[in-house]
């Protein structure tokens, strides 16, 4: 098998590039590193040589970069930020030998649910590190390296390893302070689609075409199209969950997504016409992850929390 490219680049020549394209200047990059300007230049021409792409023009002692070089310059400079936060981070742990996970999932559910289970699991495995990163769609989710993802769609993929964690289901909810500054007598769980036309509603923007307003879910629900125009479209569902909790108005809630805003009273159920999306929640493990004991660890944990 033909050995790579990046099998015969010492590590040291991409320092050197880093440097010099970061500088535009090779006696500044020897300062840095300590070494002469013979050594830099020697390191570059080899370095050329082998890419066989000239990555600096010389102007007397001017640098620019040549597009090959720009392309390179981009590329070295995230892997050697990685490897140096990644070696911040062993160093740090003071040869404890920390397992690390790095988990991924959207933003609402990050917010509204995850976040607040993981820091429980950490504060319970203090031997255990967990990156926890925010991101939004299944192209975004699944081209990650992350060991764990929290996956939203339709069915379980062939790809990964997947665990069903909740569907989808949406209700409207409000905090009870919102009708009883209103003074709704009424109770929540008797108001019908129709009662809550007259009130305040908050929609968010969309981030996917699976997302649901309050216009579709009558229209799923009902069976009709009532004349439901929301108060506020916020950027995100937390921004909207936020104002809901304030006694704002009412919100689309997934009520397992929810389910501790609902125990604690924050949030109340409105009604019971429930609009199951078709969507659900997986916690998913990339098919060619070996599964650590720490990573089913945090796996086995998740879906014990999915109805608490």
């Amino acid at each position: 098998m033909p050995r790579r490219l990046i099998d015969i680049i010492p590590l040291d020549a991409l320092r050197v590039f880093e440097a010099c394209a970061r500088l535009m200047s090779f006696t500044a990059a020897a300062n840095e590193m300590s070494v002469t300007q013979a050594a830099v230049s020697r390191r570059i021409k080899n370095l050329e040589a082998l890419l066989n792409v000239q990555l600096f023009r010389r102007h007397g002692k001017r640098l620019s970069m040549t597009p090959g070089g720009k392309r390179l310059y981009k590329r070295v400079q995230t892997a050697l930020e990685y490897l140096a936060s990644e070696i911040e981070d062993i160093s740090q742990d003071h040869g404890e030998n920390l397992e690390t996970i790095s988990i991924s999932a959207g933003y609402s559910i990050s917010q509204l649910w995850l976040a607040k289970k993981l820091k429980a699991f950490a504060c319970d495995h203090p031997d255990i590190n967990i990156r926890f990163n925010t991101s939004e769609g299944i192209a975004n989710l699944s081209s990650s390296k992350n060991e764990v993802v929290l996956m939203y769609a339709p069915e379980e993929s062939q790809d990964w390893n997947t665990f069903f964690l909740h569907a989808e289901k949406l209700i409207p909810m409000a905090s009870p302070s919102y009708f009883e500054d209103l003074g709704v007598t009424k109770a929540f769980k008797q108001l019908s689609p129709s009662d809550l036309v007259q009130f305040d509603f908050f929609d968010y923007r969309k981030s996917t075409v699976n997302a649901v307003t309050f216009r579709e879910w009558y229209r799923n629900t009902v069976g009709t199209d009532l004349p439901v125009r929301p108060k506020f479209i916020f950027s995100t569902y937390p921004m909207a969950v936020d104002s809901a909790v304030r006694g704002e108005g009412i919100i689309l809630g997934c009520k397992e997504m929810l389910v501790d805003f609902l125990k604690d009273g924050r949030l109340v159920e409105l009604g019971t016409d429930v609009l199951e999306t078709g969507f659900s929640y997986y916690v998913c493990i990339p098919c060619d992850t070996v599964v650590e004991d720490h990573i089913e660890m945090l796996v086995d944990y998740l879906l014990t929390q999915k109805a608490s």
